[in-house]
């Protein structure tokens, strides 16, 4: 996208013919001087920084950005072909599964976590069963990935919390899950490992989720973006037991009209009885499916400008109103201290000042042993 910049006025010449006589005039002309920010990943994350592109238009920033899929960005900014790599997922996996843990080390890669997003469950259940009587939890959860993987079909049943009206309801999950599993998508690798229940997947089920295996018959594959997973599933996801799961700021953002189409969110219960999902319930601890977005750097490659962006981005308020729009969390200063190179003293300080020492932030994720924030 082509923005518009502050500019600086340079002379040249210019002949004008009159008659046999050429007069050279001197005009001034605006020559940009532009900060150009390449930005490539994660499709969940482009339409927010869209949005911030737009909004630091009249600053001497050009940000160009690709929507290529979470891992794209992860393995773009190790080789350093674009400013920054952006990511919805850790890049811990990737790093491991393509060995790149000296290249990572050797580049000095930093993972950036500037915010974070819920993942929410949408299903298509009958009129006359509550919504609030289905949830996930510690009983269920394989369940659940049993039959997006898709090669068996799981009962709906298991997931009613009455077992007074189980009986009433005899119908199969049928799934919608991302292209490429937790190897493309990182809506689909926090779905799969960020739900917050202590679990050991069996390996012919995780095998499928993480991309290593096809998925079976029974499950319908859709695109990563949020809007183009959500068409496909209301086009597609009429029949009961239809389910899927999307960013939950993309669901929040949309939930009217959701519901107006007969689409319920899924409670999870963690053993302390059901939890709605909502941003408040994610700050508050109680709902732990989430997912972090990350940018990513290398500090042997970062210029002023960039740290800049970084800056204006995480640690001020000029961007607060998108976080809001688009249903992502801006991190808490204890969080955010995850990033930083600090002693206990200033870790345990409440006052301690970040925006004024980020002289301390920029340390690569091998000084901090850490790649952003991850999920605990």
């Amino acid at each position: 996208m082509k923005k518009k910049f502050p500019t600086k006025k340079l002379f040249t010449y210019l002949p004008i013919t009159v008659g046999v006589v050429s007069i050279p005039l001197l005009i001034g002309l605006n020559i940009k001087k532009v900060n150009v920010i390449n930005i490539a990943g994660s499709s969940s994350i482009q339409p927010f920084l869209n949005d911030v592109a737009n909004k630091i238009e009249k600053t001497n920033f050009e940000t160009n950005i690709q929507s290529r899929g979470s891992t794209f960005g992860i393995l773009n900014s190790v080789k350093q072909e674009n400013t920054l790599g952006v990511a919805s997922k850790s890049p811990r996996e990737t790093i491991n599964e393509y060995k790149l843990n000296d290249v990572w080390k050797n580049r000095k890669m930093k993972t950036i976590t500037f915010g974070l997003e819920g993942i929410g469950l949408l299903a298509k259940l009958p009129k006359e069963l509550d919504p609030n009587k289905v949830e996930i939890n510690q009983n269920n959860i394989n369940e659940l990935y049993k039959a997006f993987a898709g090669k068996e079909k799981v009962n709906i049943k298991n997931f009613i919390n009455d077992n007074s009206i189980k009986e009433k309801f005899d119908f199969n999950w049928k799934p919608f899950a991302k292209n490429g599993g937790a190897f493309s998508s990182g809506t689909a690798e926090s779905f799969l490992l960020n739900s917050g229940f202590k679990n050991k997947i069996p390996k012919n089920i995780s095998d499928v989720l993480e991309g290593k295996e096809n998925y079976g018959k029974n499950t319908k594959i859709t695109a990563e973006s949020n809007l183009e997973a959500f068409n496909y599933f209301k086009n597609e996801g009429k029949e009961i037991g239809s389910i899927t799961y999307l960013s939950l700021g993309f669901i929040l953002n949309h939930i009217e009209e959701i519901k107006k189409m007969g689409y319920s969110l899924i409670n999870v219960n963690y053993g302390n009885g059901p939890i709605v999902p909502s941003n408040e319930n994610i700050q508050s601890g109680k709902y732990k499916w989430t997912r972090p977005f990350n940018l990513l750097a290398s500090l042997d490659k970062i210029k002023p400008y960039v740290k800049k962006f970084i800056k204006e981005l995480m640690f001020t308020n000029n961007y607060d109103y998108l976080y809001k729009e688009h249903g992502i969390l801006k991190l808490s200063n204890k969080d955010l201290k995850k990033m930083f190179k600090l002693t206990k003293d200033e870790i345990d300080n409440l006052n301690f000042n970040l925006k004024e020492n980020l002289g301390k932030f920029y340390y690569d994720d091998y000084s901090l042993n850490r790649y952003g924030v991850e999920h605990e």
